[in-house]
């Protein structure tokens, strides 16, 4: 089944353009509607339920941040991105905070517009195949009762093992951004934080700290190929406070500071 996409702009020719380069080049996805202002879009949210939803920033009767709470009040899941002819640092961090999904600058290219997408589709595909591991565990349960019980508690590698450590692995790679750490995850999951650190580095092959770190480094050099950010604001879009702190765990894992990955990667697609 096809991903439900919603467009919502004040400008028609806008959206007419994204829509086209949405059923061009994004396989997989159908426009489900499209709204012309944030009441539109929340009275369709509602009756259309996307799973995805592409928005101008300011529109008639609300703005973008605003309509991002609305709707994830409507719809939790839902992954919103942003478009804004302006470039606000404070805004594009705030908007993160309030969990779009991504930020895109207008005039948007397709190849921007491609590629978040498929990032997106990436995410829906993680979440149906948890809901549907969920799912089976319900049904086992239900079926043998008691039992059930019995085989997890004998067996780390069991459905529950496996359903655990994937809601943990997908809230760090949602909540990278802010101030987490293993104590606090453990403590929103009811897992005790010794036997969580083991659990979390059978299921990645590092530790947790490693994990996050690799998380944010690879965020970051997909920020850094954007030219409209600092580097002061691509670290504290990833997570770090401290700028020199983020260029020198930068320059340790990839042999070069964030600024001179810019330029290599700025030198190679000119070559190209």
């Amino acid at each position: 089944m096809a991903v439900r996409v919603m467009i919502t702009d004040d400008e028609s020719m806008v959206r007419v353009l994204i829509r086209d380069i949405i059923e061009t080049c994004v396989p997989g996805v159908t426009v489900v509607g499209e709204a012309e202002d944030g009441d539109e879009c929340l009275a369709l949210c509602v009756e259309l339920k996307p799973q995805i939803i592409i928005t101008d920033v300011v529109m008639p009767n609300t703005d973008g941040l605003s309509l991002l709470r609305q709707i994830k009040t409507i719809l939790p899941d839902v992954l919103v991105i942003l478009l804004s002819a302006h470039r606000k640092f404070e805004y594009v961090h705030e908007a993160i905070r309030e969990q779009a999904f991504d930020y895109l600058l207008k005039p948007t290219r397709e190849e921007d517009i491609e590629r978040v997408f498929q990032r997106a589709l990436e995410v829906i595909g993680e979440r149906k195949k948890h809901k549907a591991l969920y799912s089976e565990m319900r049904n086992r349960i239900k079926k043998y009762g008691s039992q059930i019980v019995v085989s997890t508690s004998e067996n780390d590698n069991d459905d529950t093992y496996t359903d655990n450590m994937e809601r943990v692995i997908r809230y760090v790679n949602d909540n990278y951004c802010q101030e987490i750490s293993l104590q606090d995850i453990a403590g929103k999951f009811y897992i005790d934080p010794d036997y969580l650190s083991l659990c979390f580095k059978k299921k990645t092959g590092i530790n947790f700290k490693e994990y996050l770190c690799n998380l944010r480094i690879r965020k970051a050099e997909e920020l850094l190929m954007r030219p409209e950010f600092k580097i002061t604001e691509i670290a504290e879009l990833v997570g770090y406070n401290d700028s020199g702190y983020f260029i020198k765990v930068f320059k340790n894992r990839l042999g070069c500071t964030p600024r001179q990955y810019r330029e290599q990667r700025k030198s190679n697609i000119k070559k190209l």
